[in-house]
C-alpha cells in the first residue's frame, strides 16, 4: 500500500469553497469524480485515520 503522505493533501491546502474533486489510480486513470459544497470537510472525510472512524463505519 502506498505511503499515505504520496496522496494526502497538506493541511490547510484544500478550499473551503464548493468545488469537484477526482481520485486517480496509479496509472492516472481517474477512477473517482466528485463534488462537495465544502471541499475541505468532504476530503477530509476522505482522509481522516482509519482508527477515529466509528465501528459501524
Amino acid at each position: 500500500m502506498a505511503d499515505p503522505s504520496s496522496y494526502r493533501p497538506a493541511p490547510g491546502t484544500i478550499p473551503t469553497q464548493p468545488g469537484v474533486y477526482r481520485f486517480s489510480d496509479e496509472h492516472g486513470q481517474v477512477i473517482y469524480v466528485g463534488k462537495a459544497k465544502n471541499l475541505r470537510a468532504r476530503l477530509s472525510n476522505y482522509f481522516q485515520d482509519l482508527a477515529a472512524l466509528h465501528p459501524r463505519t
